[in-house]
């Protein structure tokens, strides 16, 4: 690392924002692809669950459902 950088200064302010600053990147890296996995995996769940309740129109009509054996 170059002995330019933020974290050799000799103000306490900015060793901080740079310590700070590659906290927020490194939780990023980490944490931005747990979060899109976990949004596809909720977004497949309530896909799944929407189309095993195909009868939702007879709520929105107040009359009662009608359920399929196949």
């Amino acid at each position: 690392m170059k002995k330019d950088s933020w974290l050799y200064s000799d103000s306490f302010i900015k060793r901080a924002l740079a310590i700070w600053g590659y906290n927020v990147v490194g939780g990023l890296i980490v944490g931005l692809p747990i979060f899109i996995v976990a949004m596809v995996i909720s977004a497949i769940f309530a896909a799944v669950a929407m189309r095993s309740f195909n009868n939702y129109e007879h709520i929105e009509q107040g009359l009662p459902m009608q359920f399929q054996v196949q």
